[in-house]
């Protein structure tokens, strides 16, 4: 009798012994967290087994709380939703970048608004923990701008003194910063490729999602 088409059924299944393990057999559901068993299972992964997190990049979105000051220069947290894209350069050593930006309603006075980016370069060092979770200890350097077209201004109501004016202006300049941070950033994988994230540091403290490719 002739065969047609793809025959791999019937010339493979003379050679199952039974009762023996199929290698690269995903069983159950925490195997697709297990990198041997997708490598046996004839997935396409990175060959690097010193990585603990096999891809090179991360990209993920979060918000956060950032530090400022209020109309009175009292320190003051603002929310500020953050875009960041790390790249893993060498075994467990990462470089990101974070850009974030917000706007505060009625700062440095009623009326005013005021636009607050924060941009952020951290290099980054991975942990293995457990449950699927990792700690990335980092530093880095902050670079936090603002502007406010209307501070100091003349032609704003109520026709504000000089030294409100210069007010004004010293309380936008107060949000501006450019220092040294360090902190923890912690992933947990939710489901292959995607994560949740939580950063404790100096720069920022956010939580967010994001996904690795």
């Amino acid at each position: 009798q002739v065969l047609r088409g793809d025959d791999s059924y019937y010339k493979n299944k003379k050679d199952v012994i039974p009762g023996a393990e199929t290698p690269g057999k995903i069983d159950t559901d925490e195997d697709l967290f297990n990198s041997t068993k997708l490598e046996e299972d004839g997935g396409e992964l990175d060959e690097n087994t010193k990585r603990h997190i096999r891809t090179d990049n991360i990209v993920t979105i979060t918000y956060g709380q950032i530090e400022g000051v209020d109309n009175d220069g009292s320190a003051q947290k603002y929310g500020q939703p953050a875009l960041q894209w790390a790249y893993q350069f060498a075994d467990n050593f990462w470089g990101e970048v974070s850009y974030g930006q917000n706007v505060i309603k009625d700062f440095p006075s009623l009326g005013l608004d005021t636009k607050m980016t924060n941009l952020i370069f951290r290099a980054k060092y991975t942990i293995a923990a457990p449950f699927y979770s990792y700690f990335k200890p980092y530093a880095g350097y902050q670079m936090i701008n603002s502007s406010s077209p209307g501070a100091g201004s003349e032609t704003k109501p109520g026709e504000p003194t000089e030294d409100q004016r210069n007010k004004e202006i010293e309380l936008v300049d107060k949000l501006k910063k450019n220092t040294i941070v360090a902190g923890v950033t912690v992933l947990k994988r939710l489901v292959p490729g995607w994560f949740a994230r939580l950063d404790l540091g100096t720069d920022i403290m956010s939580f967010g999602f994001g996904f690795e490719f």
